[in-house]
């Protein structure tokens, strides 16, 4: 409606959904940087951000925090104290056959005497009203 009555018929006309801006990249050096820095000094992404101000490069928190993620170095238990990945791809299960591996969660949350409670034998039961 806004559209309308700011430019009448010509409002109506569909427009492009793509943004009227597009971020740049990240300079490669910059990624670096943040690498070498979460590395070496073990910086926090906040740290490495006020850092990358101080030396002039105009970048965001988030920016630094998604870099540090896709380099697999988000969190400081990733790295060992020398600045190595520490993370271990996960392997591959396979199962013989289908069905082969089930996974059974088992929670006994109240007392259900042995031989069944009150569904089995009736609410009013003697063997309900044992437990």
């Amino acid at each position: 409606m806004a559209r309308y009555l700011a430019a009448g018929e010509a409002g109506l006309v569909d427009r492009p959904s793509i943004p009227r801006r597009s971020q740049q990249r990240t300079p490669a050096p910059v990624v670096e940087l943040i690498e070498s820095l979460r590395r070496e000094r073990k910086w926090s992404a906040r740290r490495i951000h006020h850092h990358l101000l101080g030396l002039g490069h105009q970048l965001h928190l988030p920016t630094v925090g998604r870099w540090l993620h896709r380099l697999g170095i988000s969190r400081l238990r990733d790295l060992t104290p020398a600045g190595e990945n520490a993370r271990r791809t996960p392997g591959r299960i396979r199962a013989a056959w289908p069905g082969h591996m089930v996974h059974l969660d088992v929670k006994k949350v109240g007392k259900i005497p042995d031989g069944g409670g009150w569904r089995t034998h009736g609410r009013g039961s003697a063997q309900a009203l044992k437990s």
